[in-house]
């Protein structure tokens, strides 16, 4: 059919195809109403029409060689052209896909199959695009061939996709940083992940967490930056608006959404702060800390705490998570203040726990100190000696080196304590734990209290030669302190007598030897008259 036929098959022809397939139908022969086969058809065929006519879907007829014949008034509605102005188009003006190159195919595959359903965009008047699902039967009337085509708007059901993944993503990202807070005490990669993740979801230039410190100046501690932006990690950033104008509203929880600095009513001074980091954009979001956690909450509670229950009357300002986007303006959205909100809270939770756990390793290692230090003087106390002298036993043995063990007893320090007292008795116990210790030079050596007024020294890799020349030095650095000791009777000064022993551990052989050696050279150092030193080797097995 031309296109100067399209006006001849209008109405008339819709119409009589209708009434030859209702007539077709054994179902509408004449009723009890007296009307006949053909007032009926034409009744139902009237209300059809109205139906068609009045339906929000656009629907339209189209010739074999692409010409509408027919359009009701949601076409025109949803196209916004009059029914004339349709009547002289062909369908590719209003679809692109079904335009003259690709007509053929299109009308093929429709006769082949007898309907298609599929999504495409149909075009208004005003040149904008629509998304629509269309279906398209075919017919035959008399010889001619036409589609009937019914296309219905999906603009809000594609809004509702596009936000449906909008909102898998943001769930995706905030469970992914909940677990990671949950699973992992790395603070830096939870806040790398964190503002890595943001940047590319929110497809911006930069995303940082900002810490403040009590002037309100503050450090860029993570970064995520895009090729197009300069980083500003570790930058020492001090904005002199700041803790006039926003330090307050961030404490309360406010999000601060810029679309343009350049007329958002920024201040001047905060307009020249953000231009020198590139930013024509920005999002803002407070971190904020919970001041009712703090070390005493349990680290379990912390972790299963509902991050939805922060209250901000009873919280800090911890620092910022911002988003910059610095090629041009942004009008930002609402899931993107909310997720950027979440997870500031995360990040909260997450800083939060990591310094409560610094905290709890910090009281740990005191823990540990106290319970393997001499609390009067600060050296290793008994049991440490006992572990330590064991595990180097140990170790000597597997590397096939000399291990030395030199006892050190203050020369009468009874009449020390009894001449002076108890105070200056542990003065005196401080004074000469510190000499022992500064005598012995190497990390790997160990002074312990071995009890009351003996000290230990484990000294690995040390042979004979070795041990000598610490317990000399050992000997001699007590002396040089010069306590007084009128009750001694070697000296006027307080001095130690030292045994020492060195063996050369094998599987025969027991730490408790070594003990028993040092011991042993102690009492022969005391029987030849004290504040001297003794040796006693143990042989190889």
């Amino acid at each position: 059919m031309e296109r100067g036929d399209v006006r001849a098959v209008g109405k008339e022809q819709v119409i009589a195809l209708t009434t030859s397939d209702f007539l077709s139908n054994e179902a509408l022969e004449e009723k009890n109403s007296g009307l006949s086969a053909w007032e009926q058809a034409t009744e139902v065929l009237q209300l059809t029409q109205l139906g068609v006519d009045r339906s929000s879907w656009a629907a339209f007829w189209v010739t074999e060689h692409g010409y509408l014949c027919y359009a009701n008034e949601g076409a025109c509605q949803c196209l916004g052209y009059s029914r004339t102005q349709l009547y002289q188009m062909n369908i590719g003006d209003i679809d692109s896909e079904w335009g003259a190159a690709k007509w053929d195919q299109w009308w093929a595959a429709v006769k082949l199959r007898g309907s298609l359903t599929l999504e495409t965009e149909h075009q208004r008047a005003d040149g904008t695009a629509f998304p629509v699902e269309l279906t398209a039967n075919y017919v035959e009337l008399k010889g001619s061939a036409y589609l009937c085509c019914f296309a219905r708007d999906i603009t809000k059901t594609k809004q509702a996709e596009v936000e449906w993944r909008h909102q898998q993503e943001r769930e995706r990202l905030v469970g992914a940083i909940a677990t990671k807070i949950r699973q992992s005490l790395n603070l830096p990669e939870i806040l790398q992940t964190t503002v890595d993740e943001v940047r590319q979801l929110l497809l911006t230039d930069r995303v940082l967490i900002f810490k403040f410190n009590p002037d309100w100046t503050g450090t860029v501690k993570v970064e995520s930056v895009g090729q197009s932006s300069f980083s500003i990690l570790e930058e020492i950033i001090y904005d002199p608006c700041f803790s006039e104008e926003y330090v307050r509203q961030y404490q309360e929880g406010r999000v601060r959404a810029i679309t343009d600095i350049h007329s958002d009513g920024l201040d001047e001074c905060h307009v020249k702060f953000l231009s020198q980091f590139q930013v024509r954009a920005n999002l803002v979001v407070p971190i904020l800390f919970n001041q009712e956690l703090n070390i005493t909450t349990n680290q379990q509670q912390l972790l299963d705490h509902q991050f939805s229950g922060y209250n901000v009357a009873n919280s800090q300002l911890w620092g910022l998570l911002i988003a910059h986007h610095c090629q041009e303006t942004r009008q930002w959205h609402e899931w993107e203040m909310d997720l950027l909100k979440q997870l500031a809270t995360h990040a909260a939770i997450a800083i939060q726990q990591s310094t409560l756990f610094e905290r709890l390793q910090l009281a740990n290692r005191e823990l540990e100190l106290l319970a393997t230090s001499d609390s009067l003087t600060g050296v290793a106390n008994r049991r440490m000696f006992d572990e330590h002298l064991n595990r180097e036993w140990r170790r000597m043995m597997r590397e096939e080196s000399w291990l030395s063990l030199i006892l050190c007893d203050i020369d009468y320090f009874k009449r020390y304590n009894d001449n002076y007292g108890h105070q200056a008795g542990d003065a005196c116990l401080q004074r000469v734990a510190t000499a022992i210790r500064d005598a012995v030079r190497r990390p790997g050596d160990l002074v312990a209290r071995y009890g009351g007024e003996e000290f230990a020294v484990i000294l690995p890799n040390t042979n004979r030669t070795g041990a000598l020349q610490v317990a000399e030095a050992i000997r001699m650095s007590v002396r040089d302190l010069g306590i007084p000791h009128c009750a001694s009777g070697v000296a006027w000064m307080v001095t130690l007598s030292l045994g020492a022993a060195t063996a050369f551990p094998s599987p025969n052989g027991e730490p408790e030897m070594l003990i028993a050696a040092a011991d042993q050279a102690l009492y022969e150092a005391k029987a030849k008259g004290r504040d001297r030193l003794a040796h006693s080797t143990l042989q190889r097995r």
